[in-house]
């Protein structure tokens, strides 16, 4: 029950603040994250959706790949957190904590295939992490789309990338083609980065 109830909050984070717009480029600035365009793929229209609000999106210019970020800020958690730990009568969660639980229900709202159905996450080594992303944490999981999120795609490659007290960045390689998912990964993990 208590796994449950994780991932229920978890999910009303996602909706108050993964939701909200802002512009990428801000985001990037103001969570010293530095960020360049695979080669050869264009920008493309941010679509609403309600599965997942993503920050900027990128289309590959000869395949039928698409690249979507969400950046997903920490410090106003952080700050609630703070606040709250000297209060004995609240129950606080470290935010640096939330990420599993909210790749987790990222996943399962892009897939749509139902927590027994749950896509296999690959944790990158702590050392990968931190030379690919100057990040504390990352993983990825490859599945089958069925959302309204991924609905001109059959397949989605969901990254994670968490730094403490920081932020939390999302990634999803889009295609109806796993294999080119495959030729794109190097690419797009080298994309973006903490400074």
């Amino acid at each position: 029950m208590n796994k449950l109830l994780l991932l229920l909050l978890t999910c009303f984070l996602l909706e108050g603040n993964a939701q909200t717009k802002g512009d990428f480029n801000t985001l990037l600035k103001d969570h010293n994250i530095q960020f360049k365009a695979p080669t050869g793929f264009k920008s493309t229209p941010v679509i609403e959706n309600p599965d997942l609000t993503y920050n900027y999106a990128l289309l590959s210019v000869k395949d039928s790949i698409e690249v979507r970020y969400t950046i997903f800020p920490l410090a106003s958690l952080m700050s609630d957190y703070e606040t709250n730990l000297a209060d004995p009568n609240v129950t606080v969660v470290n935010p640096n904590k939330y990420y599993e639980s909210m790749y987790m229900a990222n996943i399962l709202s892009i897939s749509q295939l139902g927590a027994g159905n749950m896509p296999t996450q690959n944790s990158l080594h702590s050392e990968v992490a931190r030379i690919e992303f100057n990040a504390d944490f990352a993983a990825t999981s490859l599945f089958d789309c069925n959302s309204e999120y991924a609905k001109d795609y059959d397949h989605c490659l969901f990254i994670l990338v968490h730094k403490e007290n920081v932020a939390d960045i999302y990634i999803s390689i889009l295609s109806d083609d796993q294999g080119k998912i495959e030729e794109k990964l190097l690419e797009v993990f080298k994309s973006i980065n903490f400074k």
